[in-house]
């Protein structure tokens, strides 16, 4: 099963996204307690990146990261 991990949480302006495995043209999404999408990312590869969410105000949000129907999905806290 594919694991995500992030830091800083909670964070100010840009999440550093450590996977437990390599992906490939995978999709990641954030989106709020409601369900809304506020950021996605298509063609997603490697098992290392930022995401810069400066732009999103305070509160709680999931980030979702899937990849041939595998999916993981955590929660994020943004001061």
């Amino acid at each position: 099963k594919l694991q995500m991990e992030f830091y800083p949480n909670p964070v100010n302006n840009i999440v550093q996204v450590q996977l437990s495995e390599q992906v490939n043209n995978a999709t990641l999404k954030v989106y709020t307690i409601t369900g809304q999408v506020v950021l996605e990312k298509t063609k997603v590869s490697g098992n290392k990146f930022q995401l810069q969410i400066e732009n999103l105000a305070s509160g709680t949000y999931f980030i979702e990261l899937t990849e041939n129907g595998n999916s993981s999905r955590n929660k994020l806290i943004k001061n």
